[in-house]
């Protein structure tokens, strides 16, 4: 009888441990089965550290009768895998079918995300488990607005606060909402020359690179404007959007900390009270005077125009500051270059 030399036992060894081991990690798969999905799109902001929001419907006669959304399936025992299916109207819901498998009891999340003109919209379904007793699999899943781009095809984030939707960050826009246009006046003499009865823009410190943080700085008639310069569907806030905001958010003595960015690597020290807890996310972006000066102390203000105007020769604005939690409204020359936070 021929002998089983070490290496051999060796070998048999470890293919009997892993084969006993691949058995013991076998995960019982459900059968293929159809995930029915009722959808519907949301007017509110889709925060994807949250798994609720405050929901306000949208309008029937803006939204689509069918639309393809990207699918992206996430589970502990289940590879991610992203793929897409077309979603009808049937005078309620959005519905769609999803081809599924995935271990019994197992907990997954499936995001959905679509675009309809310029609007990106999300949403997600936590937690879902798949049961044996429980075919075919039904979710329902509210779509918001988590982002939107504007005619250059700049993105911007969203946030609800309260019940007001605004963009997270300053309009970066360079033409208007027909797609005329705006003045650039980087050079001081045009920007004087212009006046306050003129739209223009510039960079802040005339830095393209400021862009990415601070958005531009326009010139108050941009706002005025018929034209447009917000995204299809949004507007330049009015006294009462900035009114509601800061009740929204404790009072108008308070609410300045909550919309600043934290820290000081952009705000000067000492940034009192800042927090951000709303999401609105401000940053320092100054402003540019009459004479085509920028403001000098860097990090110590973001401003805003607003509407309607101060009186005739000033527009409104509203501004937060380094060494104050407030929220602060004011008049400022027309001639004048500040940012615009759109709302919608």
């Amino acid at each position: 009888m021929k002998k089983i030399t070490p290496l051999i036992f060796f070998a048999i060894t470890l293919v009997l441990f892993f084969s006993s081991c691949k058995k013991e990690n076998v995960l019982q798969l459900a059968p293929v089965g159809s995930l029915k999905i009722n959808l519907t799109l949301k007017d509110y902001s889709y925060n994807t550290n949250s798994k609720t929001s405050t929901l306000q419907k949208l309008k029937k006669e803006v939204l689509p009768n069918s639309f393809k959304a990207a699918i992206t399936i996430k589970g502990k025992n289940v590879p991610e895998r992203t793929t897409t299916a077309e979603a009808n109207y049937d005078g309620n819901f959005y519905q769609l079918s999803l081809p599924i498998e995935a271990p019994f009891n197992e907990i997954f999340t499936i995001t959905i995300t679509t675009r309809t003109d310029s609007t990106t919209w999300e949403g997600a379904q936590h937690d879902i488990i798949i049961q044996e007793d429980r075919l075919p699999y039904q979710a329902s899943i509210a779509l918001g607005i988590s982002s939107i781009m504007d005619i250059d095809g700049n993105v911007y984030k969203t946030v609800l606060i309260g019940t007001q939707l605004w963009l997270t960050s300053n309009l970066k826009v360079t033409h208007y909402r027909n797609g005329d246009p705006i003045t650039n006046a980087s050079d001081a003499a045009q920007w004087v020359s212009l006046g306050g009865f003129n739209g223009a823009y510039c960079y802040l410190n005339n830095d393209q690179s400021n862009v990415s943080l601070y958005g531009m700085l326009y010139k108050h008639y941009t706002t005025m404007d018929s034209r447009g310069v917000c995204p299809s569907g949004w507007r330049v806030p009015t006294m009462t959007d900035w009114d509601v905001l800061a009740t929204t958010l404790g009072g108008a003595n308070v609410a300045g900390g909550m919309m600043k960015i934290t820290g000081t690597d952009y705000w000067a020290s000492p940034n009192v009270g800042a927090d951000n807890s709303s999401g609105f996310s401000a940053y320092p972006s100054l402003g540019r005077g009459n004479a085509a000066a920028f403001d000098s102390q860097i990090g110590s203000k973001a401003i805003w125009w607003s509407t309607p105007m101060w009186d005739t020769n000033n527009g409104r604005v509203y501004s937060i500051t380094n060494d104050n939690v407030s929220l602060i409204t004011g008049p400022q020359p027309l001639e004048d270059g500040v940012a615009i936070r759109c709302i919608k």
